[in-house]
């Protein structure tokens, strides 16, 4: 019975892993990806336009890829983008982290678990 016990401790702990394990690291690529090419974007359309309208078609860029830019700087020598992106699914790294934020446990389950990257590109 306690082997039998173990192997489903096993199962459940590997299942997690590989459940929430996956998301993140899908969603990190994706993102990385994302900010990549993001930023390879505004690098060359920012440069003929102003910097407040160049921000504004870069959040719409990046709407349209399910991103949220959290901060944008634009100087003499390029962009730099600062990203993050939700990941939903996840069995225990969205309400940790949602503990760790200061919410409760009874309203911590279901949370998503937040990823950020950022990138810079020169300008084209």
């Amino acid at each position: 019975m306690k082997r039998v016990i173990g192997v489903l401790l096993l199962i459940a702990i590997l299942a997690l892993l590989m459940n929430d394990g996956g998301r993140w690291f899908n969603a990190k690529s994706s993102l990385r990806t994302s900010t990549s090419e993001l930023a390879a974007w505004a690098s060359t359309s920012a440069r003929n336009l102003p910097r407040d309208q160049a921000a504004a078609e870069l959040v719409s860029q990046a709407n349209s890829r399910l991103v949220r830019v959290t901060q944008y700087g634009q100087d003499q020598n390029g962009i730099q983008i600062w990203t993050e992106a939700d990941v939903h699914g996840t069995w225990v790294l969205g309400p940790l982290a949602a503990m760790n934020r200061g919410v409760p446990l009874n309203q911590a389950t279901g949370a998503v678990l937040v990823v950020k990257d950022y990138a810079q590109a020169q300008y084209r």
